[in-house]
């Protein structure tokens, strides 16, 4: 095997061991790790000379659970942006730019996000992408609370997450590995909560 080819496949193999990572591309001897994820017509190797090859390890290649059943509410959405809805929990292919990209809260305090599986489903873990860098924090300090009856005095918290995202942090894995009906996000700071997407799987 050529040294391009040794270097190509440690870069699939480093995509393969990071939670983060969704695709690979490598080209002029860069490696780079990218979070995004491929539509399945994309999964594939070059399709033209003006392509760089891109990569997916099939670990990553599992669905998130089937939506059909799921309902988003919200305290109150933020005006003039897309509303929480279904679109949220969706996979495919995406792309936000700005903020007004997604979907947030007012900036108000006790505001909520809860998504309704519909009935009481296993969940091993929930994959939340934040927002734009610039107010990235707007999908931290927040409560995360997972149960069967999106009532935060009665749900299990899962999560205080108080952490800020780094530049490079586009989402972040949370383990929850139980059965419930319903994933709160809680924040009683008085900013918003935004999220563009939360992916759930079991």
């Amino acid at each position: 095997m050529t040294s391009s080819g040794i270097a190509m496949v440690y870069c699939v193999v480093s995509c393969a061991q990071n939670p983060n990572c969704n695709f690979v591309t490598y080209e002029g001897g860069q490696c780079m790790l990218h979070t995004v994820i491929l539509a399945t017509g994309y999964n594939t190797n070059a399709t033209g000379s003006s392509i760089i090859p891109a990569y997916r390890p099939q670990s990553q290649a599992v669905p998130p659970l089937s939506v059909t059943a799921f309902t988003i509410t919200t305290t109150t959405d933020f005006p003039g942006f897309p509303t929480f809805s279904s679109s949220l929990v969706q996979g495919g292919s995406w792309c936000w730019l700005q903020v007004s990209d997604c979907p947030c809260t007012v900036n108000s305090v006790n505001q909520k996000v809860s998504i309704n599986l519909g009935s009481p489903q296993h969940i091993r873990q929930i994959l939340v992408y934040r927002t734009v860098t610039a107010y990235s924090i707007l999908s931290s300090q927040l409560s995360i609370y997972v149960g069967n009856t999106s009532n935060i005095a009665i749900d299990p918290l899962l999560y205080n997450e108080q952490r800020p995202f780094g530049n490079q942090e586009y989402s972040r894995t949370y383990a929850v590995g139980q059965t419930a009906r319903y994933i709160t996000f809680y924040k009683n700071t008085g900013a918003n909560i935004c999220l563009c997407k939360v992916l759930v799987y079991n």
